[in-house]
């Protein structure tokens, strides 16, 4: 797992989760959800068939995550406005106290279709479209964080490709493509870290 990762190679101090007040979408994490899979790692039975050396290696791992979390190297935090209709562009003026936490970090990554779309405001571009006009504040305002999207492709917003051809080229022989989960994009914006944050 990446965060664990990031720890242990001594690449990041913290790494703070973004979780949900309430399953906003099906695979959002909740609070219980967070607690329940730390406490599971340790003292649950998540693999029936695992052999015991399997559970022991899962067993230590998870008191490695719970230990993140006790000396606040994980820090699991919830916002309201992860569950509102807003796009991520409108981050800055609606939950400006989120925006400004968010500007403190070395890196904010975003995972899946949907915290993509909402990065994009979810609107038809052309492919080729740079990823920071794309995301618009999120890569404009003064302050903005350095900003990563990992995502599946699962619909039609798809920017940040180097031309229009190699979508072009996928519409023709490859139709529904963009909803196919096959391909998938690592969009890296570089934001305006260490410019001071200002709001209207």
């Amino acid at each position: 797992m990446v965060p664990d990762f990031l720890i242990q190679s001594g690449l990041a101090s913290q790494v703070r989760f973004h979780g949900k007040r309430f399953a906003w979408f099906v695979s959002d994490v909740t609070r219980k959800d967070w607690d329940w899979l730390l406490n599971s790692c340790v003292y649950g039975n998540l693999f029936p068939t695992a052999s015991e050396e399997e559970m022991a290696s899962l067993r230590e791992m998870g008191k490695r995550w719970k230990q993140y979390e006790k000396e606040g190297k994980w820090v699991y935090e919830q916002h309201a406005f992860w569950c509102t209709g807003f796009t991520f562009w409108d981050l800055h003026s609606e939950a400006p106290d989120l925006f400004l936490h968010l500007s403190k970090s070395d890196l904010v990554i975003f995972k899946g279709d949907l915290n993509h779309r909402k990065l994009t405001y979810d609107c038809h571009a052309p492919a080729s479209t740079p990823f920071d006009e794309a995301i618009g504040p999120m890569a404009s305002a003064a302050g903005a964080p350095r900003v990563c999207s990992l995502r599946t492709i699962k619909s039609d917003v798809v920017v940040g490709l180097e031309s229009n051809a190699m979508a072009d080229k996928l519409d023709k022989e490859e139709p529904g493509w963009k909803i196919s989960g096959k391909y998938a994009v690592v969009l890296l914006s570089e934001g305006r870290p260490g410019e001071k944050v200002k709001f209207a």
